[in-house]
């Protein structure tokens, strides 16, 4: 079997998939304590529970088919609508033969297409704007002046997505610290939070008013009103959290499939398809 890579992120996608009738919360909760999983909230805690059934689902696909037996097989496939106001849209999700492969470590990056832009003018604009990205990045007056010219419209500003990749997991000869020394740090993590959860009344009221929702918070900042003081305290939880949730997913990994068994065929089952970059050879 060969070793294929796919991010993080993708994985968790696939886990979302998962029945939630086969979820054990209880078996996190006791893995990692109480105390600990309550510093996430119930939509998180539900992740990582479905987490480790799709890591031991993974180890055999028999077992995979008949826990992720479905009437309508689902599709971790973007649809590609072209009227999405985003210049990037579509696509299938892949498994990448070198873990160094250009596409599994970029960061993500997409643009939106302004309301000026007429609906039937999307596609139009889309090419334009991919044609012409370059001058978009090195000189914005000019780009618009572009824009006006050709689209008979004026815009001021293009609204920019953007996140760091989430990162690969290695499901074959996978090196890592051992995992007792994993489950120590995240024992560690969550006594740091702790702390600084309750480290003084203002932190503890913006945690327990923007926490569960930290992560649309710091992508939406605009839609909440909120000061650079509790925009901070937002932020620094949402790290804390991230980091959390990761360790817990690596764990878990070395815990319960320590041979690091993966059947690529699961990944078939999800449409998943070559990385036509790194295979291209």
């Amino acid at each position: 079997m060969n070793t294929v890579y796919i991010t993080e992120s993708k994985f968790r996608s696939i886990a979302r998939e998962c029945p939630p009738e086969y979820n054990d919360p209880k078996y996190i909760e006791d893995l990692y304590k109480k105390e600990i999983c309550s510093l996430l909230c119930k939509k998180e805690r539900d992740v990582i529970a479905s987490v480790k059934v799709a890591i031991e689902a993974f180890k055999h696909f028999d077992e995979f088919i008949r826990i992720f037996e479905f009437k309508d097989k689902p599709s971790l496939e973007l649809k590609r609508d072209n009227k999405v106001r985003l210049i990037y849209i579509g696509g299938s999700p892949a498994y990448h033969k070198n873990q160094d492969c250009n596409w599994l470590n970029s960061s993500y990056k997409n643009y939106e297409i302004p309301v000026e832009i007429q609906e039937e003018k999307i596609d139009d604009y889309r090419k334009f704007f991919i044609e012409n990205i370059e001058l978009y990045e090195s000189n914005r007056s000019i780009f618009f002046a572009r824009v006006e010219l050709k689209f008979n419209v004026v815009i001021r500003n293009v609204i920019e997505f953007s996140a760091q990749n989430s990162g690969t997991e290695l499901f074959l000869n996978f090196e890592s610290e051992p995992e007792h020394e994993l489950l120590t740090r995240i024992h560690s993590l969550g006594s740091e939070m702790v702390q600084y959860r309750f480290s003084g009344d203002f932190i503890r009221n913006i945690i327990s008013k923007f926490g569960a929702a930290c992560h649309i918070v710091v992508r939406c900042r605009d839609k909440y009103s909120i000061t650079d003081e509790e925009f901070k305290v937002v932020k620094t939880w949402l790290n804390y959290k991230t980091e959390l949730k990761k360790l817990m997913i690596k764990h878990l990994i070395l815990k319960l499939n320590p041979e690091l068994k993966f059947d690529k065929r699961c990944l078939d089952f999800f449409d998943f398809k070559q990385c036509s970059d790194c295979y291209k050879s």
